[in-house]
């Protein structure tokens, strides 16, 4: 999940969803950038009906579908971490024509931005030979002796989001050395 704001002015949550075909954007947040100049809504002559994966099996089995009637053209600014941020221009986004919970980044978009989760996960088969032993990979990534993670073993830390905790070694991100 990450942090955006969508044609400069409505903050929200996105799911980079590899598997969506399309970017979708939630009517809730459509309806908070309509009537503003540089975002025009447009209705789709072929309506394009989307399977939604996560969440969305009915009680009689059949999975959950979504028609989008509505394009957005805007622009949605990615908060990545500590204040770095990436603007991306002129996004196409389809509106549900029900409710849906969260922005999605579409498969097309993270490729463009180099997040190809297919191959990242065939180097992944191909290096490991089709099996993995998550035991195995886990225990290589010990913090090595005279690294910075093994010197703040123990140590607390402060992380961006002014919590404090004790230091397992496991993650780098968004950590301050409390020296």
């Amino acid at each position: 999940m990450l942090s955006v704001k969508i044609g400069s002015t409505v903050e929200a949550v996105a799911m980079a969803d590899p598997g969506s075909c399309a970017n979708l954007m939630p009517p809730a947040v459509l309806e908070q950038l309509e009537n503003r100049p540089n975002c025009v809504v447009q209705k789709l002559s072929n309506p394009i009906v989307y399977n939604m994966a996560v969440d969305a099996e009915l009680a009689n089995g059949k999975r959950a579908v979504v028609v989008c009637r509505r394009t957005v053209v805007c622009d949605v600014e990615l908060r990545i971490r500590h204040g770095s941020t990436l603007t991306l221009r002129n996004v196409r986004w389809v509106i549900p024509d029900q409710h849906a919970e969260h922005v999605l980044l579409g498969r097309q978009l993270l490729e463009a931005l180099g997040l190809n989760t297919k191959e990242v996960l065939q180097a992944a088969c191909d290096k490991h030979h089709g099996i993995v032993n998550m035991d195995d990979i886990l225990q290589d990534q010990e913090p090595k002796v005279g690294t910075l993670a093994k010197l703040l073993d123990d140590r607390g830390l402060f992380h961006s989001d002014g919590g404090e905790e004790d230091y397992d070694g496991a993650d780098e991100d968004d950590i301050y050395i409390d020296l």
